[in-house]
């Protein structure tokens, strides 16, 4: 008996899973063991002790490849029986058995077999019992309701995962035969389908009943209406999506349910859904990124996986990184090579091939564990100044600037060279006054431009990500919008140690005293003195060169040069005293003209709030307003009475333009204004005494 025992191998089989047993058990258990089960299942199974083959025989001629040594089965005729004798089949054994009803139901059940015995066994049991197939179905489905699906064998009776559910589901409804079927079985098997969705035990054959009544009607009409009726649950319907057999009907589906993750339990299936619906890519995708700030991230980031992301357009894919970085650094260090985490990382890597090379740094250095410095910067309202004064980085470090507008005037956040300030913001200012300034953003085409956001609006964002500069120093941060360089700009001290830098610091240092800047505090009662007083000639080249490089070229003409955003200066020195011209540079708010106010134009219907200059217009029902009084572009037109106008008390001059100059470069330059840019001017030859 040992010797039987030792020399049998451990086929899937009736018989050979008893000896498997058996060697589990003490030795002289061993043969009431396999008594009991001979005499419970008398002439079930032949043994081959000395190793011959016996000669299963496949449903066609041709043998399935590995099957020749394997053993015959006769199964019992009592169909329970011959079910349990199957039931211990191993999966790739299984298909080599002689068909019979009880393999023929076993591959409709068992889990892992390829899809052609499913059908194989669709038409075995129709053909036997004499019925459609169409019929036969649907009592294979209910088959699976009662009694479930079938593992192989040798997972140990574990229970069936949802995804190995939905695997053979899959299965069944491929090989539903609806073209085969006249309007009359139609109408017979819609009513099967619908008392499966509302009698059926198991979820996952309720919404196989739905995906499968769907595809019969070819709408989604009967369908919808049971998920949403009484004793049906909306969600069913989504979950049943990748069931649907027809383009149409998923995008059917996916319009119908657009605003339910937003509000309902649903929403998960709805979002797991969006992985499979064809079409409708950009909008598919940014409902999907919308849908990482709801309770449903993770099935917004398994479906953002499965859809082609390069239909992203660039800032769509910017944004969604910006998100997926903020979650991911959110992880515990941990979690990020788990499940959620290796997803995020995957989506990272795909996205990094489509947006900019600046991004592309960033989330690289995210995902090799850089520390990334994350800074936001903001134009505060009305002040013509960053809410950061100095910034400290680490040279070489990853760096990612968000710049935001609070101000009610367009802004941009430029990053210079170490000594290019003055540069730089003088051919910003130079910009103001060549065709297509605002195309370019004002921002010069120098090469002491290192990092730059566009032109951003009032209320706007951008970001800027790039790798901080491996040489030392400091660098400046200003707006190039011309005039506003002149105050609006702070520094950057780019250091091999930032923690050693400030250590080292008795408090930080300004961002003037960083940077080399000499900043003069003017006062109106000492200058209007001195200009009234002065016996010295004053120097043209000197105030022509101030007009020049405190932006007032910019807005302002002078002998036909210079912008159009404020008043023409040529004759200045008629309507305004030497001093009162002082006063409006000192104080530009002080005095407005009201053809060159700001204001902020209020949407009364909307609510949406829009600030810029207002255009002088003959109609007093119309309103034209300019947002960015130095572009090139069409100003934006209201109705006077769907807008509540809001004058604002700043000028669009801002105030210390006259910081960087001296007292003598300041008089200079009000002498310049005074003689209207003639160089011959009295001013400049005679001292006062002789004027």
């Amino acid at each position: 008996m040992v010797d039987f025992f030792n020399h049998v191998r451990p086929f899937p089989v009736t018989g050979a899973i008893t000896l498997s047993l058996c060697r589990n058990v003490a030795h002289g258990a061993r043969l009431q063991i396999l008594m009991f089960f001979l005499l419970i299942f008398p002439g079930v199974v032949h043994f081959n002790v000395l190793g011959l083959t016996g000669n299963p025989v496949a449903a066609s001629d041709a043998i399935p490849e590995g099957c020749e040594d394997l053993i015959d089965i006769n199964l019992p005729e009592n169909p329970k029986h011959a079910d349990f004798v199957i039931q211990i089949q191993y999966s790739d054994r299984l298909i080599c058995l002689t068909r019979s009803d009880a393999v023929y139901r076993a591959f409709l059940r068992r889990i892992g077999l390829d899809r052609q015995y499913r059908l194989e066994g669709l038409t075995g049991l129709a053909k036997k019992n004499e019925n459609s197939l169409a019929d036969e179905w649907i009592l294979a489905v209910k088959r699976l309701d009662s009694e479930g699906v079938q593992l192989d064998p040798r997972q140990n009776n574990q229970p069936a995962s949802d995804r190995e559910w939905d695997s053979i589901l899959e299965d069944y409804r491929a090989i539903f035969p609806q073209h085969e079927l006249n309007p009359t079985q139609r109408a017979e098997i819609g009513k099967a389908l619908k008392g499966l969705y509302r009698d059926g035990e198991q979820k996952s054959v309720r919404r196989l009943a739905l995906a499968t009544l769907a595809g019969l009607d070819g709408k989604l009409g009967r369908a919808w209406e049971l998920a949403n009726g009484p004793g049906g649950d909306v969600a069913d319907i989504f979950a049943a999506g990748k069931w649907l057999n027809s383009a149409n009907l998923k995008q059917d589906l996916f319009m119908r349910g657009r605003e339910i993750f937003r509000n309902s339990v649903a929403g998960q299936d709805y979002l797991r859904f969006l992985a499979v619906v064809p079409g409708h890519g950009p909008e598919i995708l940014q409902l999907l990124t919308t849908a990482l700030e709801t309770p449903h991230q993770a099935e917004a980031i398994g479906s953002l996986l499965a859809r082609d992301i390069s239909q992203f357009n660039h800032d769509s894919a910017e944004s969604l990184a910006d998100r997926l970085m903020a979650i991911y650094n959110k992880l515990p260090a941990q979690q990020r090579t788990k499940s959620k985490g290796k997803q995020i990382a995957k989506l990272l890597s795909m996205l990094a091939e489509i947006v900019s090379d600046k991004k592309k740094l960033v989330i690289q250095a995210r995902l090799e564990g850089l520390e990334v410095a994350e800074i936001t910067v903001t134009a505060m309202r009305e002040q013509m100044a960053f809410d950061k004064d100095v910034l400290v980085l680490q040279a070489g470090q990853p760096v990612e600037i968000t710049f935001r507008n609070e101000d009610n005037m367009p802004h941009n956040l430029v990053l210079v060279s170490p000594g290019a300030m003055e540069t730089v913001g003088i051919a910003a200012d130079q910009l103001a006054v060549r065709q297509g300034a605002g195309e370019r953003q004002y921002v010069p085409d120098n090469e002491e431009v290192l990092q730059h956001t566009g032109m951003v609006e009032s209320g706007g964002t951008e970001s800027i990500a790039f790798i901080a500069p491996v040489e030392e120093g400091v660098y400046p941060l200003l707006c190039t919008f011309p005039g506003h360089w002149l105050k609006m700009f702070a520094a950057v001290v780019v250091t091999r140690d930032p923690k050693e830098f400030m250590a080292s610091q008795d408090g930080v240092p300004s961002k003037e005293t960083l940077l080399g800047i000499r900043n003069y505090e003017h006062q109106f009662n000492a200058l209007a003195e001195q200009l009234l007083a002065s016996n010295e000639p004053r120097s043209f080249d000197r105030g022509r060169a101030a007009f020049y490089s405190r932006a007032c070229i910019s807005c302002h003409m002078i002998e036909g040069k210079g912008g159009r955003v404020g008043p023409e200066l040529s004759k200045i020195a008629e309507n305004q005293k030497p001093t009162e011209i002082l006063r409006s540079i000192m104080y530009p708010s002080e005095k407005i003209d009201p053809k060159f106010a700001k204001a902020e134009v209020e949407h009364l219907e909307s609510g949406k709030i829009h600030a810029g200059v207002l255009v002088p217009q003959d109609d007093p029902e119309i309103i034209y307003l300019v947002e960015d009084p130095l572009a090139e572009c069409e100003p934006q037109i209201f109705q006077r009475s769907e807008v509540e106008i809001i004058p604002l008390k700043i000028s669009p001059m801002p105030e210390g333009l006259l910081r960087r100059s001296s007292p003598t470069e300041v008089l200079d330059l009000v002498a310049y204004l005074v003689s209207g840019g003639n160089p011959a001017h009295q001013i400049f030859t005679t001292a006062k005494s002789d004027r």
